[in-house]
């Protein structure tokens, strides 16, 4: 038996604009409210950021997904 191991997963969900909009709202919320407050707005503002959409690395391979 050589098969492979994801041949019986099914494929990944795709999620729509609104629902990917959505989530990122949520999680920006959460962010927010457990962040560290004795930081600067600005520092808040880039790591949230970062969170939320990721490292810049990674935004080639996001796109290509797409």
């Amino acid at each position: 038996m050589n098969e492979k191991p994801s041949a019986n997963r099914p494929p990944a969900r795709q999620f729509g604009k609104d629902a990917k909009r959505k989530a990122a709202k949520m999680a920006g919320r959460e962010i927010d409210r457990l962040g560290d407050q004795t930081a600067t707005r600005e520092e808040r503002a880039r790591r949230k950021r970062r969170l939320i959409k990721g490292p810049r690395e990674f935004l080639d391979i996001r796109k290509n997904k797409s």
